[in-house]
């Protein structure tokens, strides 16, 4: 997804060249590109994040369209009250993208994971948050990003995810995404994570459950009617994230499910443990920790659609 931001980037700087990269101190092997071809449109701050807040918000005032880039942990909650008086109360028009959600950065330990982000920067008001799954859908939220009369967070994975969509798919900022079409469950996923619902579909269709993926690419703000067209006809609702289940898209679904009184038999949420990991290791290892591995949401899945008498059914 990296890439896919760099790419966009450079073909926003062709057209507009108010546009205008910070970094503190990452993005090395990517934003040599940007650096080389549009000098006047980049700068490295270094090991800075909070000043980084305070540079864009100046750059804001000069006319610029300011995109800011670093790991979650540090861009979020190391920089919240920055972008709280900075970007959310005078309604900046900034893009935060924030590398390396969930265990992306596993071997890191607890530090560079990215766990809390959705809830912490979901609570500030005027904040917008896309969580795109896979490197296509987040060069259309990059596309689209600056239209926005306020901030908005960007959640990227970290790099070399697998594509997802088809390049004809159809694309709304504003509406969830269908990856996978199905009449039984639904899973709604968001992030890169998406890939293990979709994974998790296919072993239950060899069970004869039809799972319908969902990807909730933009999770503030979120159209309650959207939502309910997407569900309409699933009675067995599953949300999967790399994320605390406070405040994450279980939280969301939960709401919106509870205020519009959808019928449904099973909801159940897919997320992260509610604590920190005292142990280091890869990205499919702490999934496995966690339960978030496709095998194991297909298993739990087949356990909440299974009939009294044993049978698979939904």
């Amino acid at each position: 997804m990296r890439n896919a931001f760099v790419d966009t980037f450079m073909k926003l700087c062709k057209k507009d060249p108010s546009v205008f990269l910070l970094t503190a101190d990452l993005g090395f092997m990517a934003f040599e590109p940007v650096r080389d071809t549009f000098p006047d449109n980049f700068l490295n701050v270094g090991v800075a994040e909070a000043n980084m807040i305070g540079v864009a918000a100046g750059l804001t005032k000069c006319g610029r369209k300011v995109f800011l880039y670093s790991m979650i942990p540090f861009v979020t909650m190391r920089c919240l009250e920055q972008i709280r008086v900075c970007f959310a109360i005078p309604k900046e028009n900034v893009v935060i993208i924030g590398i390396g959600s969930g265990y992306s950065y596993g071997s890191q330990g607890s530090s560079h994971h990215a766990i809390e982000d959705i809830g912490v920067m979901s609570a500030l008001p005027n904040m917008r948050i896309l969580s795109p799954s896979d490197p296509w859908e987040a060069k259309k939220c990059f596309e689209q990003a600056l239209d926005h009369p306020g901030p908005t967070y960007v959640r990227l994975g970290k790099n070399g995810e697998p594509l997802l969509h088809k390049p004809d798919d159809s694309f709304q900022l504003d509406a969830w995404s269908l990856l996978r079409k199905g009449k039984d469950v639904a899973i709604i996923a968001t992030g890169s994570i998406a890939k293990n619902g979709l994974e998790a579909a296919e072993l239950l269709s060899k069970h004869g459950i039809s799972a319908r993926v969902i990807s909730a690419h933009i999770l503030k703000p979120i159209n309650p009617s959207m939502v309910c067209s997407m569900l309409k006809g699933c009675r067995y609702i599953f949300t999967v994230e790399q994320h605390n289940p406070w405040g994450g898209l279980g939280a969301i679904v939960s709401q919106i499910l509870t205020r519009s009184g959808i019928p449904y038999k099973k909801f159940h949420t897919f997320s992260t443990f509610d604590g920190f990991h005292n142990i280091a290791g890869d990205l499919e290892y702490l999934e496995q920790k966690d339960g978030l591995d496709a095998k194991t949401i297909a298993r739990k899945i087949l356990s909440a659609c299974a009939s009294k008498r044993g049978g698979r059914r939904c």
